[in-house]
């Protein structure tokens, strides 16, 4: 009796999964052809939320950090780098929805970005919180 009432539910429970819809938005978030992330701004800093938690948390700080945006294939990418010239430092690229794409560094000398910095764009630093010239090597 209950494998019969298991056959009678799963089909209607099925159903129901593939009607769901997304119905808070019709747009889509791929940064190549929406910008609604604003990858392009002049000022990710103020206009791209997690980049702008980022920049908040560490204005001031003695810490000194960074984000520069590389262009690869019509997609932007930032670089965040949250030590300048400390030598065990992660250097972390996302997506500009923040997904982590690879990262470069840190004590095990990690480098999963491949060949990402020779096909990318030559870069544009768009936030740092120190003064005077860039001396890091990425």
């Amino acid at each position: 009796m209950l494998r019969y009432l298991f056959l009678l539910i799963l089909p209607i429970a099925f159903a129901a999964c593939n009607n769901t819809k997304n119905t808070t938005t019709n747009k889509t978030t791929d940064p190549k052809t929406d910008n609604a992330l604003k990858c392009d701004s002049p000022n990710p800093a103020v206009d791209i939320p997690w980049i702008k938690e980022f920049a908040d948390n560490l204005t001031g700080s003695s810490v000194q950090a960074k984000i520069t945006r590389y262009k690869l294939d019509g997609t932007y990418y930032f670089e965040v780098n949250n030590c300048v010239n400390c030598s065990d430092a992660m250097t972390v690229l996302y997506t500009c929805d923040h997904a982590k794409k690879c990262e470069t560094g840190g004590i095990a000398g990690l480098r999963t970005c491949g060949d990402f910095y020779d096909k990318a764009d030559k870069g544009v630093l768009v936030w740092k919180n120190f003064k005077g010239p860039d001396k890091s090597k990425f």
